[in-house]
This record gives structure tokens, C-alpha cells and sequence, in this order.
């Protein structure tokens, strides 16, 4: 009998884990910006999720920027966060963009990181990936640091992915 009611638990997802998990952008530091003054920069998230619709957005909100040459506010910064039940999974790209005044001039491609990710079990399963470098680079495991060169430009971004214990914690 309890070996009959632990599957019947297990297969309703009773006792499944879910993953809380958040990406927070840590560091954004210029090396090389694209206009003399300094960039108007964003990050644009978009989120392919295996048990819902895609989702995009951007991050400080349209019509805000963060300045490139300007105090270093550009930390701590929530850009992701969301709960996968077992076996859920979802792709996020994560891409940095120079804004620029349209219509006259169209935003700038900086640099695109994606993560994927799945629930295992319980257990998270990461993959960092710089999709538009050569041979698409898969990132080690616990880097959380990447180079994002566009057309003369270059930034230095720090992104870290932390496994919450709880929704509350992603505020």
C-alpha cells in the first residue's frame, strides 16, 4: 500500500520539485562604446517557455536607457525570473542593445546571450550559449561572465543565475 500511494503522489505531482530560478545582470562596464558620448543601452529578454506562450520585454522599460558613461547604476539589476515544474524547461536570449532615435536611426545589436534551461527531477540543468559567435560558443558551467562585441563596440556583462527557494525571493 505505500508503495502504491507514493506513485500515485509522484505521478500527480505532489511530490515533484518545483526550480524558482533568476537571472540578475551584476555588472555592465564599457570597453569600447559605439558613440563618443557614451550609449543608451537596454536589454532586451525574450523567454521561450516549454509550457507557455513566448514572451518579450525590455529592461529599463521603453522610454528609459541606462547611459553607458554615466554612474555605475547598472547592478543588481532583476532582468529574469520564473518557476519550472518537472520536466518544463524554457530558452531565454538576453540581448544588449545601443537605443537610438527612430526613425532616422535603428537600434544597435550589442550582443546576445541565451540560456537554456530545464527541470531534471528537481534538478537544474543550465546551458550558456553566445549564439552569433562562430560555431555557436557554449559558455562552461559556472561562468557567468561574457564579451558582447557588436560593430566596433564592446561590453563586459556579468549575469548570475541563482536557484531560489522560494517566489517570494525573486523581488
Amino acid at each position: 500500500f505505500p508503495v502504491l500511494l507514493f506513485a500515485a503522489l509522484s505521478s500527480t505531482g505532489v511530490l515533484a520539485k518545483e526550480v524558482n530560478l533568476a537571472v540578475t545582470l551584476s555588472k555592465l562596464d564599457a570597453v569600447r562604446t559605439a558613440e563618443k558620448r557614451g550609449d543608451e543601452l537596454y536589454v532586451s529578454v525574450t523567454e521561450y517557455n516549454s509550457s507557455a506562450s513566448p514572451v518579450n520585454y525590455r529592461i529599463p522599460e521603453y522610454p528609459l536607457h541606462w547611459l553607458s558613461k554615466g554612474p555605475k547604476e547598472i547592478t543588481d539589476v532583476l532582468l529574469w525570473a520564473n518557476t519550472f515544474k518537472e520536466g518544463e524547461g524554457a530558452s531565454v536570449i538576453f540581448s544588449l542593445i545601443e537605443q537610438d532615435t527612430p526613425p532616422w536611426d535603428l537600434d544597435d545589436l550589442i550582443g546576445t546571450i541565451k540560456l537554456k534551461v530545464r527541470n531534471e527531477k528537481g534538478k537544474l540543468k543550465r546551458e550558456w550559449v553566445i549564439p552569433h559567435q562562430a560555431g555557436h560558443q557554449v559558455i562552461p558551467e559556472n561562468q557567468d561572465s561574457f564579451v558582447l562585441k557588436g560593430n566596433n563596440v564592446e561590453y563586459y556583462m556579468v549575469l548570475k543565475l541563482e536557484e531560489k527557494k522560494d517566489k517570494a525571493d525573486f523581488i
